[in-house]
């Protein structure tokens, strides 16, 4: 195979060439897909509210979300209340993991230790930059089934 040095050399200059534009590929891939997992994560992070929703019918519930997402995980809480509850707004916690622009969060409110009510919550951005709320499990009457949410100003409890 390899008859002389020169051979050799040429060998492992070409396979030396080759692995760095391998990793040279790689390392750029890597930092394109780490550029586009922050703009996922960024685009979940803030405050959202359904308040002041006047497109649609009045829904059931109101909804102000505040999120963090990193790393693909999502930590937030919720102020939540029925839409003819004039003063009954609950603060619920959720947390979840985010694949693409989609997230599902268990959410769960709970008093002095005790789980009150727990449930499934996918979001979903949609086409006009808004985050698609839909109830997988859990209590209707107490999670909204389907919201629409804005982005807000931050709410301050």
């Amino acid at each position: 195979m390899f008859n002389t040095a020169k051979d050799i050399a040429l060998f492992i200059v070409a396979l030396i060439a080759i692995i760095t534009g391998i990793s040279k590929g790689f390392i750029f891939f890597r930092k394109k897909w780490i550029a586009s997992r922050s703009k996922r994560d960024k685009f979940f992070t803030g405050s959202w509210s359904n308040e002041g929703n006047i497109i649609k019918n009045k829904p059931t519930h109101f909804v102000d979300l505040t999120i963090y997402c990193g790393k693909r995980k999502l930590l937030g809480s919720f102020n939540i209340r029925k839409s003819d509850d004039t003063d009954g707004w609950v603060k619920v916690s959720m947390n979840g993991s985010r694949r693409s622009y989609s997230a599902k969060c268990a959410v769960i409110f709970i008093i002095n230790e005790d789980v009150i009510k727990s449930g499934k919550v996918k979001l979903n951005k949609n086409k006009d930059q808004k985050l698609e709320w839909k109830l997988i499990k859990g209590d209707s009457d107490f999670f909204p089934e389907t919201v629409l949410l804005y982005r807000s100003l931050p709410v301050i409890a």
